[in-house]
């Protein structure tokens, strides 16, 4: 279909033509990208932080829920032998949580102005990679309560 513009005030009107990237908007256009962008640097630590503490708590209270859940389902059905898999899923949530506490751990280094934005940088990576194992280990302790209460269910 034809974008047709019906003057003034239409719905059209305001927009760029369709073969004009962002990239060839006037500078002008783009304040509102520098506004978003020193929103994103102010509050990047403080949404790590956050998310962080609320994984935290979801990942230890997971431990009182699976157990919960366990006892309902009667461990008793699983094989002698394989009674220590029920153990994984916990194991795995203490480890999550104890991930998501280093990634809450401040850093003690002190740099000066000049050493700052690498510093900050630095500091972003390590945490984002401690928050993603610790995400991995609490989707994989998701995943094998899944699995151990629906063979659990079917036994």
């Amino acid at each position: 279909m034809r974008d047709v513009d019906q003057g003034p005030g239409s719905p059209t009107a305001d927009r760029p033509p369709a073969d004009r990237t962002p990239a060839d908007r006037p500078p002008a256009d783009r304040s509102w990208l520098v506004e978003e962008l020193t929103t994103v640097r102010q509050n990047s630590i403080a949404t790590l932080r956050t998310f962080s503490t609320t994984m935290l708590t979801v990942s230890t209270g997971g431990i009182a829920v699976y157990y919960t859940v366990l006892e309902y389902l009667d461990p008793e059905g699983l094989a002698p032998e394989f009674r220590w898999i029920a153990l994984l899923p916990p194991l795995l949530l203490v480890l999550a949580a104890t991930a998501y506490v280093w990634s809450l751990r401040p850093t003690l280094d002190s740099p000066d102005e000049a050493g700052y934005a690498d510093s900050r940088r630095s500091y972003l990576l390590r945490t984002q990679r401690r928050v993603t194992v610790a995400t991995g280990l609490l989707l994989a302790a998701t995943a094998a309560s899944t699995a151990l209460w629906g063979v659990l269910l079917w036994t």
